[in-house]
């Protein structure tokens, strides 16, 4: 590192000004050297300097620039710019006790073929600080657009509502109206989901929207076989997501029997498969385990065909979770034991140990507690819950809910896109209320009603609705979450 060194903020990393902060994050498919689908809130004055890093100058150049607007010695802005360049660790400063985490490598060498942003310290002005809380203020960070709930298969295990009858459907042009809004938000991505996208007689001028306005998304998931008119299309998008197939086994009488598919539905797949691998497009493969297919034997011979394409990444395998909109009746007969799915996962391990593609098992779904957690959804273990802080769901027909698995669930609904932008529907008062002040609507049935934590933790926003619902009904979505230590016991166990 030398004066005459052009550094840069990394390209992987983005800032957006978030009104009472500004937010710091990278979008999908980072470089080994950066953090992938990073996000974090930083100050409006580490931006500003963080901008001055968006212009072609060398370090000295932006050192003493750095001095004159912020009124500095030199040796003091250099003190504080050095450990943001090429740092191989996360960097961790503070503000008024509050702790601010960086990525790694925030600013890096540039090279021959990197964008100068030149962003103004204007963009980043802020007032009324607020580094705390989890909810964006202007808009979020990404939404998920469901194109159709049409699907190619009609899987027993499948948690999406494929039977409500849509009316009135969300228009092309208007999804690429929201497309564009998205892009001019600086959103991470738009998220493209059916049933089944390759259904959507536009599915190709939409995802080409999104890869023109930089909102793409991480991945594409599919159960529809797959033709040379649909990968000539996915090629001329540009697209460079991935492509997720969805197949559970290689025997034709499981698929048909759990997917309720025909005779050569197992046949069409595989050829599609084997167009895809030639085609060059990276891909990915995702198995869903019930008991039809949770056996060693089956699973070996999927990994012995799935270990000979060329263009694979990731095997992902997961348990199956319980449904909101399952037509079953008994969705547990679909659930093997906690103890099977210990043998196979071990089992499974030992078969992939010197697998060339990377074998994803999620175990998590056997290692989850239930009943334990104190504190309030502060502290609940697992993944944060981004539903009202980071994301919304955007149905066939323009309804906004606040999560995938909720679907047209009234309580819900928080707006319209048909005629309404994004950012004020993620604005909007129905919005607001879940956001803000859903602890009003706790009934006496509830043991959350006379709980102290109640205001706190749902505020938070760290509940799962869905699995409350999943767990206890419908209609008591706000009870504890199962995780809670105060939690009634469930009347449907959804963990294994």
């Amino acid at each position: 590192m030398t004066n005459n060194d052009i550094y840069i903020l990394n390209p992987h990393y983005h800032l957006r000004n978030d009104t009472r902060r500004i937010l710091l994050f990278s979008k999908f498919h980072t470089n080994g050297k950066s953090s992938n689908n990073w996000y974090g809130f930083i100050h409006p004055l580490q931006a500003i300097m963080l901008g001055f890093f968006t212009y072609k100058r060398n370090l000295k150049e932006n050192i003493t620039l750095l001095s004159q607007y912020f009124h500095r010695t030199e040796s003091e802005i250099e003190r504080y710019v050095i450990p943001f360049i090429n740092n191989d660790k996360l960097l961790s400063t503070h503000w008024h006790n509050t702790e601010i985490i960086f990525p790694k490598n925030v600013l890096v060498k540039a090279s021959q073929n990197d964008t100068y942003l030149a962003l103004s310290p204007d963009s980043f002005i802020c007032h009324d600080l607020d580094l705390i809380s989890r909810r964006l203020y202007n808009a979020p960070l990404s939404i998920t657009l469901m194109l159709t709930n049409r699907c190619v298969t009609h899987c027993n295990y499948c948690y999406a509502d494929t039977h409500t009858r849509i009316m009135n459907r969300l228009s092309t042009e208007r999804i690429c109206e929201l497309i564009e809004e998205a892009g001019k938000l600086q959103m991470k991505s738009v998220n493209l989901i059916g049933g089944e996208i390759f259904l959507h007689p536009d599915w190709a001028l939409i995802l080409k929207k999104t890869v023109d306005y930089k909102v793409e998304t991480e991945y594409i998931s599919t159960k529809m076989p797959l033709t040379s008119n649909i990968i000539d299309a996915l090629l001329w998008t540009g697209y460079k997501g991935i492509i997720q197939i969805s197949l559970d086994s290689l025997n034709s009488d499981v698929l048909k029997s759990s997917l309720n598919v025909g005779n050569d539905y197992l046949k069409s797949v595989i050829n599609g498969i084997m167009l895809l691998d030639d085609s060059g497009l990276k891909f990915q493969v995702s198995t869903v385990l019930t008991t039809y297919n949770s056996d060693i034997k089956i699973m070996t011979e999927l990994f012995s065909f799935l270990s000979k394409l060329k263009n694979i990444t990731t095997w992902n395998i997961v348990t199956v979770h319980d449904s909101l909109n399952s037509q079953l009746k008994d969705f547990h007969s679909l659930k093997p034991s906690h103890e099977q799915l210990n043998k196979l996962f071990e089992e499974l391990k030992e078969t992939v140990k010197y697998s060339k593609i990377n074998v994803a098992i999620d175990e998590n779904t056997l290692n989850k507690e239930y009943y334990s957690d104190q504190g309030g959804s502060k502290y609940f273990k697992g993944n944060k819950c981004s539903a009202l802080s980071m994301q919304f769901f955007i149905l066939p027909d323009g309804k906004v809910t606040i999560c995938e698995q909720l679907y047209w669930h009234p309580y819900f609904i928080i707006g319209d896109v048909c005629n309404n932008s994004l950012s004020s529907v993620w604005n909007s008062k129905r919005a607001k209320f879940l956001a803000y002040r859903a602890w009003n609507d706790i009934r006496p049935t509830s043991k959350c009603y006379e709980c102290t934590l109640n205001k706190e933790c749902f505020e938070h926003n760290n509940r799962c609705w869905v699995d409350i619902m999943k767990a206890y009904g419908k209609d008591n979505y706000d009870y504890p979450d199962p995780r809670c230590e105060f939690a009634d016991k469930m009347k449907n166990y959804i963990g294994y």
